[in-house]
C-alpha cells in the first residue's frame, strides 16, 4: 500500500472501519494504537491524512478514544460518530465526502438478544482472541450498552440535511462500515439513492468488492485489509464464517426495505482500493489492489453516471481438480470430469466450499481460480 500511494502520490487515505481488533480500544494510549497503526503504517508516503470511521468492532470498548485520537495524532481524522469533510482538488473541483456510522444503524446490534451483537455476543462472549470467557483481554465488552446510546434516527435526519445541503457540482463520496443496505434501522439506502451519490466505501465484509443495489449505482467492499476469507486463517471455519462474503438477491438482513443487493466483482485476497481522477476530473477510477501489488479489478465512474465495469478476462491455463495432488495459480478450478476451463468452473458457492479449498480457489467474480499455494509444513 506504501508503494502504491508513492506511486500515485496519495493526497489522503479512507479508512472503512474495525480499526483496531477484537473491540476497539480503551484509551488514546492504548497499545493497539502503535501496534495496529501507528509502527505498520509509518512510510512516508502514507504521513497523509486518514479520514476513518467507526466498525461495529469499535464499540467493544471506548469509542471516544478513537474519536479523541486526532488530538495526538493529527494525521487521524474522526471529527465525530458521523461528520462530513469538502476536499478540494482543484479551485473548481470539490469533493463533498459524508461519513456515517452504521453500526447503531443496524438492528440486530441493538436487539436485546446477543446472538446478532458482534463482538460480545453469545457465539463470541469476550474480546479475547482465544475467545476464553475467563479472558476479557483488556476489560470487559461494552458492546450493547455503547451501541444503544447512538440514535440511528438522529444521525439519519443529519445524514438527509447533509446531502441535501452538497453542491451541485461537488463529486459526492460516502462513507460507512457496513454494506449500505445492512442498516436496517432507518433506510439510509434510499436516502442515498434518492439524492445521488458517486461512490459508496464500507468496509466489515473481508474481501474486495463490487456491488450494487436494486441494480445500480458504485458500491465498493473495501475490507481485506486483514483477516481475509481464506481456509488458513484463525482456524478456518470459525474465521469462514465471520468474513463471508453477502449473498446476491436479499440483503444480508431480513428488513431491507426491500433493496437487492448484487456482487458485480468479488476476491477473497488480502488487498485495498485506490481511486484515481482523469486528466479533467470528469471521471474517478477505482482500481482493487492485492497484497502484492496487483491491479485485479478495476471499474470507472463518470460524475452523475452509473459506472461502466471493465469485462472480466477469459480464462485461460489449464483445469485444476480437487482430487489433482497440486496446481498452478491461476488455473482454472473445474468440476469433476470436466476439462475445458472455458466452461468447467465451479460456482462461486462450489468455489468457495470445501473443495474449492484444496487447492486454495478464489472467485474473481466469473471464474473460480487457483490462488497462491501456501506452504505446508
Amino acid at each position: 500500500m506504501a508503494a502504491h500511494a508513492s506511486t500515485i502520490n496519495a493526497q489522503f487515505l479512507v479508512n472503512t472501519g474495525d480499526n483496531f481488533y477484537w473491540c476497539g480500544i480503551q484509551n488514546t494510549s492504548d497499545f493497539q494504537v502503535a501496534t495496529d497503526w501507528l509502527n505498520p503504517y509509518n512510510d512516508a508516503s502514507l504521513d497523509i491524512p486518514w479520514y476513518g470511521v467507526l466498525g461495529n468492532h469499535e464499540y467493544g470498548y471506548n469509542v471516544s478514544a478513537q474519536i479523541d485520537l486526532s488530538t495526538l495524532h493529527p494525521n487521524w481524522i474522526m471529527d465525530d460518530h458521523y461528520y462530513t469533510k469538502r476536499i478540494t482538488v482543484t479551485d473548481s473541483v470539490h469533493i463533498s465526502m459524508v461519513f456515517i456510522d452504521t453500526s447503531p444503524c443496524v438492528s440486530e446490534y441493538r436487539s436485546s438478544s446477543s446472538s446478532g451483537w458482534d463482538p460480545c455476543g453469545s457465539q463470541y462472549p469476550t474480546c479475547s482472541l482465544t475467545n476464553d470467557p475467563s479472558d476479557d483481554f483488556e476489560g470487559p465488552c461494552k458492546f450493547h450498552e455503547n451501541i444503544i446510546s447512538q440514535d440511528c434516527s438522529t444521525q439519519f435526519t443529519w445524514f438527509k440535511e447533509q446531502l441535501s445541503s452538497i453542491p451541485s457540482d461537488d463529486w459526492v463520496i460516502v462513507v460507512g462500515h457496513h454494506p449500505i443496505d445492512e442498516c436496517d434501522v432507518e433506510d439510509l439506502t434510499s436516502a442515498l439513492q434518492d439524492h445521488g451519490f458517486d461512490l459508496y466505501l464500507n468496509g466489515h465484509a473481508h474481501t474486495l468488492t463490487q456491488y450494487t443495489v436494486d441494480g445500480t449505482g458504485a458500491y465498493v467492499t473495501t475490507g481485506a485489509g486483514s483477516l481475509v476469507n481464506t481456509a488458513d486463517q484463525l482456524g478456518g471455519t470459525a474465521a469462514r464464517n465471520l468474513t463471508k462474503a453477502k449473498v446476491e438477491g436479499a440483503a444480508h438482513l431480513d428488513t431491507n426495505y426491500g433493496h437487492s443487493y448484487k456482487t458485480i466483482w468479488n476476491q477473497k485476497v488480502a488487498g485495498f482500493t485506490a481511486h484515481s481522477f482523469n486528466d479533467d476530473y470528469t471521471q474517478l477510477t477505482t482500481d482493487y489492489i492485492d497484497y502484492s501489488g496487483n491491479v485485479v479489478h478495476s471499474f470507472t465512474v463518470t460524475k452523475g453516471s452509473s459506472p461502466s465495469p471493465s469485462p472480466s478476462p477469459s480464462p485461460t491455463g489449464s483445469c485444476c481438480h480437487y482430487s489433482d495432488s497440486s496446481c498452478n495459480e491461476g488455473d482454472v478450478c473445474c468440476k469433476s470430469n470436466c476439462d475445458d476451463p472455458s466452461t468447467c468452473s465451479y460456482t462461486e458457492y462450489g468455489c468457495t466450499g470445501s473443495y474449492g479449498q484444496v487447492h486454495n480457489c478464489q472467485w474473481d467474480g466469473s471464474t473460480c481460480k487457483v490462488g497462491p499455494q501456501r506452504n505446508e509444513l
